[in-house]
């Protein structure tokens, strides 16, 4: 039986032919001064790939290695709907309750959509844009 390495797939065919994400991803690194971490990008992106979510220890992960909020840029983008009651919330300590119900394991059945790997995408280019708008 052959042996399927997941690691070699995904950074050959997703981050390999993605230039518009690693463009972000260096970016990003270089503007948080944490170039020597790209490595655990690579291990987060990887993982919300196959796990198809990404837990709210992941992103408070990318938050500190990016220096960004990401949370907080998700309530609000419009292309990432988190739930009425976030947005409406006062505290990052109420969003985050949301967030995490939201983005708990993928066995969790909610009516809000999850976070994976397109939406975490689609905020790191996102960002990068922004950013080098108001530069």
């Amino acid at each position: 039986m052959k042996r399927h390495n997941f690691n070699v797939d995904f950074d050959k065919d997703v981050l390999q032919n993605d230039a518009e994400l690693m463009e972000s991803i260096d970016f990003l690194l270089y503007k948080s001064s944490q170039n020597n971490r790209k490595y655990k990008i690579v291990e987060i992106l990887r993982e919300s790939y196959y796990d198809g979510v990404i837990c709210l220890g992941r992103v408070m992960e990318l938050e500190e290695i990016f220096h960004f909020d990401l949370r907080r840029f998700m309530l609000k983008n419009p292309y990432i709907y988190i739930c009425e009651d976030a947005i409406r919330s006062k505290t990052i300590t109420d969003v985050n309750k949301f967030i995490a119900k939201q983005v708990g394991t993928k066995y969790v059945h909610s009516r809000y959509p999850k976070i994976g790997f397109p939406q975490i995408r689609r905020i790191l280019v996102d960002i990068h844009a922004i950013l080098c708008l108001t530069q």
